[in-house]
């Protein structure tokens, strides 16, 4: 059903607008179902049409109608951050199913019930929401309810309970319930958050990558950019705890990229969702697209400051802050304890004063400005081994938006130079080059590198623009003239000699 949502809710839509006079009760069906549909793409137009469809069932004392239209408003109501209204309208919700002895909308709105809880710190009463939901979902045999409740008990138990062990069982049986079912956002989803689980809860770096490179690939699979970027987010944080911070930014540039990009999610449900499906809850908004960004930001940070650029990363830092406060989107209390550990690290290493002033630079920069930066600021040297001069000198040469420009730089650092031999390209631009200078296709180069096709397309079309080109032969010969790749003829010479 979830492939056609579109098309059902179009003919809704068509079928209200073309008889407002119809029979009340085929009108509010009509309504609440319009509505339903509208729910499930995140459509704030949601709200007016269960409005006047709970006019009409309540006009024909239709209990079941009512309750169903209470619980759409109380979603609307959380959306906007209402939980007084949401717990009034779905606890009168809840009380009609109860009354009518439907179990199954019951179940559903004890999830809710749970979510607002969840969203106001309540986390004993969220639990309990939640496992009155799973009973009446196993007693009716909803392989989907309680798949969801594995799903949301796994979030509730690790990000605000900190439980990773039985947190992770919770989402490997989500995940299992959900292969049955055949909802793969579902599937990427708990497989995402059970790595992160293995991650940050347990520390099992092995698990952790076989559950996020699986995650990527489903995601990969449903064009799912956010997704994508998530996945490759907590194999960033895999490369960064092994020291291998080379990686790890070519990792960020890749998750920054697809973070930009936008997603039609109408085909992923609300409660799968990347965006939301940590220790966040909401609906549609302005900031749909952005609020895992400062999260990467903040974890490019830490790469940074440990190759020795901490003023580099006080402004990634500074940056990420006033994002945060601007959509409204906290820091996860899972990454509290090593993002504190980074910066004080990198406060004691730069110094008060100058990590201070970086850090207000960094506030000060627009979102464009501070992916612009951050994406400049992965260009790392070919080793992660960096002597500690060249790294102060990098930090100093970097040349801030124009609202933040200071006195001339001092020389280019080798990082810098390194990158305008390269007409200006970033070692991931680069590396792209060097795969299409071999022949391989967008496809074979995403597949090598580990991201989406869309990504790499991205890159190439950068490329391009910074080098002037409008041809894949045109960057393969640029590749091969600067050593980034061998000509053919070298290549197949190499082959005969093995």
């Amino acid at each position: 059903m979830q492939w056609h949502l579109s098309e059902g809710r179009t003919f809704l839509e068509q079928a209200v607008a073309a008889s407002p006079q119809a029979a009340s009760r085929l009108r509010a069906k009509a309504l609440s179902f319009a509505a339903h549909l509208a729910l499930y793409q995140n459509d704030t137009r949601a709200e007016a049409r269960a409005v006047e469809g709970l006019a009409l069932y309540q006009q024909l004392a239709d209990q079941t109608g009512t309750a169903y239209c209470l619980h759409v408003l109380g979603i609307c109501a959380m959306w906007r951050g209402e939980y007084d209204q949401t717990r009034a309208l779905l606890e009168q919700s809840a009380a009609l199913y109860r009354v009518r002895g439907n179990m199954y909308r019951l179940g559903w709105s004890l999830v809710l019930q749970g979510v607002m809880d969840q969203a106001q710190g309540a986390y004993v009463e969220a639990r309990a929401h939640y496992e009155e939901a799973l009973t009446l979902f196993r007693d009716l045999g909803i392989v989907e309810g309680i798949a969801m409740m594995h799903f949301r008990l796994g979030l509730l138990l690790f990000y605000c309970q900190g439980d990773a062990l039985t947190a992770r069982s919770f989402l490997e049986e989500a995940s299992r319930l959900l292969r049955e079912e055949g909802n793969t956002a579902g599937v990427a989803a708990s497989l995402l958050r059970s790595a992160e689980v293995a991650l940050l809860g347990q520390g099992d770096l092995a698990a952790t990558c076989i559950l996020a490179e699986e995650a990527l690939g489903v995601f990969r699979e449903l064009s799912y950019k956010g997704g994508m970027a998530e996945a490759l987010f907590v194999l960033a944080r895999v490369q960064t705890r092994q020291g291998n911070y080379s990686t790890a930014r070519s990792r960020y540039e890749d998750i920054l990229t697809l973070a930009r990009e936008r997603d039609d999610r109408r085909h992923i449900h609300v409660a799968y969702r990347v965006e939301l499906s940590r220790d966040r809850i909401g609906g549609p908004s302005e900031h749909d697209d952005q609020p895992n960004i400062p999260l990467y930001v903040e974890g490019l940070a830490e790469v940074v400051a440990a190759q020795g650029e901490g003023d580099w990363a006080a402004r990634l830092w500074g940056a990420a802050e006033a994002m945060r406060e601007d959509i409204h989107a906290p820091l996860p209390a899972v990454f509290r304890t090593e993002y504190e550990r980074a910066i004080t690290d990198a406060r004691t290493h730069v110094g008060e004063k100058p990590f201070t002033a970086a850090w207000a630079q960094g506030r000060a920069m627009t979102l464009e400005q501070a992916i612009a930066y951050a994406l400049e600021s992965k260009d790392a040297l070919p080793t992660d081994a960096k002597p500690p001069e060249a790294n102060a000198e990098e930090a100093s040469s970097f040349i801030l938006p124009d609202a933040l420009l200071s006195p001339p730089s001092p020389p280019l650092s080798p990082r810098r130079a390194l990158k305008q031999q390269f007409g200006g390209l970033t070692s991931r631009e680069r590396e792209v080059a060097r795969l299409v200078a071999q022949g391989k296709s967008n496809r074979a180069i995403a597949d090598e590198l580990i991201v989406g096709i869309s990504t790499v397309e991205a890159h190439i079309s950068h490329i391009f623009t910074k080098l002037g080109f409008s041809s894949r032969a045109q960057i393969a010969a640029w590749a091969v003239e600067k050593g980034l790749a061998k000509a053919p003829q070298d290549v197949e010479v190499t082959k005969q000699k093995h």
